[in-house]
């Protein structure tokens, strides 16, 4: 799900968006802050989805397969 936050701090639910693959368990936002990294355990996958200029999640654009996905880290 994505929320927009009002001046106040208050959420508003702006978009509920597929992760591209089975059970999500880790979001990490990129340095750049253009993309949304997804660890979804389950499927073994690590997901990359765009983050739009208003801020919703584009459809998935990379899948990488990682055994046991459950965490993503940038080093």
């Amino acid at each position: 799900a994505v929320f927009a936050l009002d001046a106040a701090g208050a959420p508003t639910l702006i978009q509920h968006a597929p992760a591209g693959a089975a059970y999500p368990r880790f979001f990490l936002i990129a340095q750049d802050h253009a993309s949304l990294i997804v660890a979804n355990e389950k499927d073994g996958c690590v997901t990359i989805l765009p983050i739009e200029s208003d801020g919703r999640l584009g459809a998935s654009v990379a899948m990488l397969p990682v055994a046991g996905a459950a965490f993503a880290l940038f080093a």
